[in-house]
């Protein structure tokens, strides 16, 4: 349906928006500490969310190393010259990396379809290294990959936890990956 059409026109706009809003950001924080500041505002969640069992919040913690990865590398990125389109293009290799290892972990089937997906996206890449602007800043796309490829084993973690629902993760990896941004940024962009 039609409606259906604008809900993921939607998702991906305020998606990519999301990286526009980290270089606006990083004009006034250095990337860890805008990190950090982005957990804190989303902290509330935890207020709309079940809490979790002891299991679930043992699995949560470790969850959140990879999601202070994941989203504390793409404001990296930017903050070392990589320009917003470039960080959201190299994001995407999260799903060709979340399949592979899907593969590897679980045995998952690729199939014909997949496999030419997986072509076709690391060809993508190959393009996008080979543009004119892409030498400015080597560094800035090895921590965009970085973030794809820490996003990539999020996903693969969460396939054995089914039971736990997507905004419980989200409010809980906010909460247990907040204290090791802070950490990260008193210990590596201090004295901010």
């Amino acid at each position: 349906p039609l409606h259906h059409i604008f809900y993921a026109l939607l998702v991906v706009a305020l998606w990519g928006a999301n990286f526009v809003a980290s270089k606006f950001a990083l004009a006034y924080f250095p990337p860890i500490l805008s990190t950090a500041i982005r957990f804190a505002l989303l902290l509330p969640m935890i207020a709309f969310v079940p809490r979790p069992t002891k299991a679930q919040a043992k699995f949560l913690a470790l969850l959140s190393v990879t999601g202070v990865a994941h989203f504390t590398l793409p404001q990296a990125s930017l903050a070392v010259g990589l320009d917003v389109a470039t960080c959201a293009i190299l994001n995407q290799l999260s799903v060709p990396f979340a399949c592979l290892m899907g593969v590897f972990f679980f045995g998952d089937r690729i199939g014909r379809w997949r496999l030419l997906g997986l072509l076709l996206a690391f060809a993508g890449m190959v393009m996008v290294f080979g543009s004119p602007h892409m030498g400015s800043s080597w560094l800035g796309s090895a921590y965009a990959i970085g973030a794809a490829f820490f996003w990539g084993i999020y996903n693969v973690m969460m396939k054995r936890h089914p039971d736990i629902k997507a905004m419980q993760v989200l409010a809980y990896v906010f909460l247990f990956g907040l204290p090791q941004l802070l950490l990260l940024s008193w210990f590596f962009e201090s004295p901010t």
